[in-house]
């Protein structure tokens, strides 16, 4: 991966994974490397396995769970299509001589039950690099559960040694500042001894967390202690009950509230991060004048607000999606509160809205640079038509896909010159976006 120059040589996880049932079934089936060979497992009771080797089709599932061209203790085999019969006998022999023998089909099913858990997932769902900036996940497990969310909450984590090395690996590549994220990174056992591998490979560790924990006695001071440099803590709403629908999870708004006293006290440095949708939208003022009163006065070294745009819901029946016209108002008014009060905000970046979102406070646009964007942080993007005469076509990271599918162009006004003046100086882009790959 090169990023403005770096070079970061993340070390394969999911695909080592993929690539031992692949060796397995090739010593199983006995196919010469220059032959391609592709399966999927159907993750179903009883097992089956789609395999294709060449032009032929074949199929390893258990023994007397449907019709098989051979059926041994282990497992059986059969092919779709036309075959040839020759090869057809030969794999018959070698499977007979594999069933009975039974090395080669244990090293099938160890391979495969160290795979199957991440079926479906990719590296770039545990770590993403941008610029000298880069986020690890340490797993999916949380003590919320937002609708919105984009993660699988039976997702695994990596373990703890790939973690490690990707530390290694970005802090070697160039990378100063790390986001350590989740799922809900505070309720991972070893969360501190992550966070000092950090600091000895001299990165600067943050924490992406809904601050639920941090309220316990002691702990914030602990991750202080062990390194952590600050939170980006998910506040969604400043009324209780609000925020409480919105994360599914009733009684932690005021623990987390909790937790981002105990963070300032702590002396860290917070971001508040808002995910903006349906229902919080008429409170987004509201929210931000509850930051001002309660949070601005214990921040010694400040505190800053993103709001983000959220992209697919794992379960989309889950989400919460808005047209861009109608977020423009609130935001815009909620982004003046906080600037007034001298507090610095981002709405713009890859987790961010269009910068036409924020016409009505152009002080706040800030055109950005996409090559400091990983790449994956475009998936979840998508610019329409409506978005070519704009004069930031080239320096925004365009509007969510769901939102162009969902509400077409609604709210997307072309810029016909870039907004005039230096953007203000309480208008920034995030370090640490957490977007889906």
């Amino acid at each position: 991966m090169h990023i403005n120059g770096m070079s970061v040589e993340l070390s394969p996880f999911i695909p080592i994974l993929e690539e031992g049932v692949t060796a397995a079934l090739r010593a199983l089936l006995d196919v010469p490397a220059h032959l391609p060979i592709t399966w999927h497992d159907k993750r179903v009771s009883p097992w089956r396995m789609e395999i294709t080797v060449g032009d032929l089709a074949l199929q390893l599932h258990d023994p007397g769970s449907e019709p098989a061209l051979f059926a041994g203790d282990r497992l059986a085999f059969a092919h779709r299509g036309a075959a040839n019969p020759a090869v057809l006998r030969a794999l018959v022999r070698r499977l007979r001589y594999a069933d009975r023998d039974g090395v080669q089909i244990a090293a099938l099913q160890t391979a495969l039950r160290a795979w199957r858990p991440f079926a479906g997932m990719r590296d770039t769902d545990f770590r993403n690099v941008s610029a000298t900036e880069a986020i690890v996940r340490v797993g999916f497990h949380c003590n919320q559960d937002c609708g919105f969310c984009w993660q699988g909450r039976d997702w695994p984590g990596p373990p703890r040694a790939m973690l490690e090395q990707w530390i290694d690996e970005m802090a070697a590549g160039g990378v100063r500042e790390l986001m350590i994220s989740g799922g809900e990174p505070t309720v991972y056992g070893e969360l501190l001894d992550l966070v000092r591998r950090a600091r000895a490979a001299d990165l600067t560790p943050w924490l992406q967390t809904n601050a639920i924990r941090m309220g316990k006695p002691g702990f914030a001071a602990a991750l202080a202690a062990a390194g952590v440099a600050g939170l980006t803590v998910s506040y969604h709403a400043g009324d209780s009950a609000l925020s409480d629908l919105l994360t599914r999870a009733p009684g932690t708004h005021v623990r987390t509230e909790a937790g981002i006293r105990a963070s300032l006290g702590a002396g860290m440095r917070l971001t508040l991060n808002c995910v903006v949708g349906r229902r919080n939208l008429a409170y987004l003022p509201a929210t931000a004048e509850r930051i001002v009163a309660e949070f601005l006065p214990l921040a010694e070294h400040g505190i800053a607000v993103s709001f983000s745009n959220p992209s697919e819901a794992h379960d989309p029946a889950d989400g919460d999606p808005v047209p861009l016209d109608e977020v423009s108002g609130p935001l815009a008014a909620a982004v003046r509160i906080l600037i007034e009060a001298g507090i610095p905000v981002q709405a713009v970046g890859s987790c961010g809205f269009p910068p036409c979102v924020l016409r009505d406070v152009p002080e706040m646009v800030v055109p950005l640079l996409l090559d400091r964007l990983a790449p994956e942080h475009f998936a979840s993007r998508r610019k329409p038509d409506a978005c070519a005469p704009c004069a930031l076509y080239d320096a925004c990271v365009g509007p969510r896909e769901r939102d162009v599918r969902n509400f077409g162009s609604r709210g997307l006004v072309p810029f016909t010159e870039r907004p005039q003046g230096r953007p203000s100086p309480l208008a920034f882009v995030p370090r640490f976006d957490d977007a889906p790959p």
